[in-house]
């Protein structure tokens, strides 16, 4: 391969990979939407809920279930805490999802192109321009506490624009340092959560034990593909230019 065509795939597959990327993660193009999003969460109290304990990265938990809980949702955000983390904690809780679903997903806000929506500090936030016909009862930022691997991996796994179904368990956390922290551990949280799809601001958050995942319908399939593909053959073409250095 010539120096001129080598710099031009190395060109290409760049930009393959960050326009890919961008579009990867992107709720706008969903138009093929399962019936199941356009229900409402279902919820049931527990009369006699039984008080879940472990320890992991150094923090007693104690979780006390207060609700049965399952939500089928379009993502329209994903926030990964880990990423930047200044705290253990974030670990068990290493993600938040901002979720629609009903009369959003009904309406199609999502591909309202004036809509956006955005993550930080453990919030979720929406903002639009104009006559858009949004119900802040039919939008949740789920804290997602993941404790087994094969929920973890499917959350992970997960884009903006996924449809997805969460079941599990809405819980009041209280932790308790019990090794070596850092300056930003606290010795002691509790975190509760929210019963209500009702409620806004502080406390409106459903902090939730997750026990099962299901991705009803994968968003922008052929995007991801093709992101994959660019992103690895960017790599290997990479690794090929520095190798010929080496060995030149």
């Amino acid at each position: 391969m010539s120096s001129k065509v080598n710099r031009i795939v190395l060109l290409v597959l760049f930009c393959t990979a960050i326009i890919t990327g961008l579009f990867r993660n992107n709720a706008r193009f969903v138009s093929q939407i399962v019936p199941a999003v356009l229900g409402e969460p279902w919820q049931e109290s527990i009369p006699r809920p039984k008080l879940i304990e472990f320890e992991a990265d150094g923090y007693a938990y104690q979780l006390m279930p207060v609700a049965d809980y399952t939500i089928n949702a379009l993502v329209v955000s994903k926030k990964d805490y880990r990423v930047f983390s200044i705290n253990k904690t974030d670990q068990l809780f290493p993600y938040d999802l901002c979720l629609i679903w009903g009369s959003n997903v009904k309406n199609r806000v999502h591909q309202e192109r004036s809509v956006k929506f955005a993550q930080d500090c453990r919030w979720c936030t929406v903002q639009w321009r104009g006559q858009v016909a949004f119900d802040f009862n039919g939008l949740a930022n789920t804290h997602v506490l993941l404790k087994e691997k094969q929920p973890r991996r499917l959350v992970k796994s997960l884009v903006v624009g996924d449809q997805v179904m969460l079941k599990g368990k809405l819980v009041n956390v209280k932790a308790r340092l019990t090794g070596k922290g850092g300056t930003y551990d606290p010795k002691e949280f509790t975190w509760n959560t929210s019963l209500s799809r009702t409620d806004q601001g502080a406390g409106a958050c459903e902090v939730m034990f997750v026990e099962d995942v299901q991705i009803l319908r994968k968003a922008n399939v052929a995007t991801g593909i093709l992101h994959l593909i660019s992103f690895w053959a960017l790599v290997a073409l990479i690794g090929w230019n520095v190798l010929r250095i080496f060995i030149a």
